[in-house]
């Protein structure tokens, strides 16, 4: 798809429509599939010049939602509602508990709320370990996972059952959900990659928690690089 991409729009949609004989790609599909390249590049440009706008990714990932697909251990298919309200409204209302993402997965479409962080967002804290080979977790990152822990809380066992967020999850074929997935993106894998030690504390840490997965920035970025050379 790489070198199909690399052509010209509509020598690329010309061969994208002879190879695919027998699958329904629509004008609309095959447009897509040529921009992913670009967005793939902007994500990457976002993250070498360090975006720190948390707003700024968000929107970002609301307009390509696709880069949450085809994860190797998770499958997010769709946004459906950016800044949802998780408590004391309707998931689209004002005045409420916020995750910034409420999502579906799979084929059984089950929710999954997603909160984002930045490419800044430090992982551990401290120049030294706090004992021998462990280091501190950065308070911005329990930050988060206390966040999204306390919205998956509030949206599993209140938030879906109010009448207005039953009418939105049916307009959306959504079901309910026993006790969401949360999913945290944030900082920058690559940064500890100079030390062994580091890595471990971080991966121990993550694969330690349940009903929640922490994902970083370039992970991210690696799988949605993995979805376009796929495609």
């Amino acid at each position: 798809m790489n070198a199909v991409l690399q052509r010209g729009p509509a020598t690329a949609k010309q061969i994208i429509k002879a190879v695919s004989q027998g699958v329904s790609f629509s004008e609309a599909d095959i447009n897509e599939l040529l921009q992913r390249k670009k967005r793939l590049a902007e994500f990457k440009a976002a993250l070498e010049k360090q975006v720190a706008d948390e707003d700024w990714w968000q929107k970002f990932f609301e307009h390509n939602k696709w880069i949450f697909g085809y994860g190797l251990e998770y499958v997010i298919l769709r946004v459906e509602q950016p800044q949802a309200h998780v408590l004391g409204a309707s998931v689209t209302g004002k005045d409420a508990q916020k995750a910034d993402f409420l999502t579906s997965s799979g084929p059984a479409k089950f929710t999954v709320l997603v909160e984002i962080k930045t490419p800044q967002t430090p992982l551990l804290r401290g120049k030294e370990p706090i004992r021998s080979r462990a280091w501190g977790l950065n308070t911005e990152l329990t930050d988060a996972l206390a966040q999204i822990n306390a919205n998956v809380e509030s949206w599993g066992n209140i938030g879906q059952d109010s009448p207005e967020n039953k009418q939105f999850m049916q307009d959306k074929n959504l079901r309910r959900t026993v006790k969401p997935k949360g999913i945290v993106v944030a900082g920058m894998l690559n940064t500890l990659e100079q030390d062994q030690t580091k890595l471990e504390t971080f991966e121990l840490f993550r694969k330690g928690i349940h009903g929640v997965e922490i994902i970083t920035f370039d992970e991210l970025h690696d799988r949605a690089r993995y979805i376009v050379e796929r495609v």
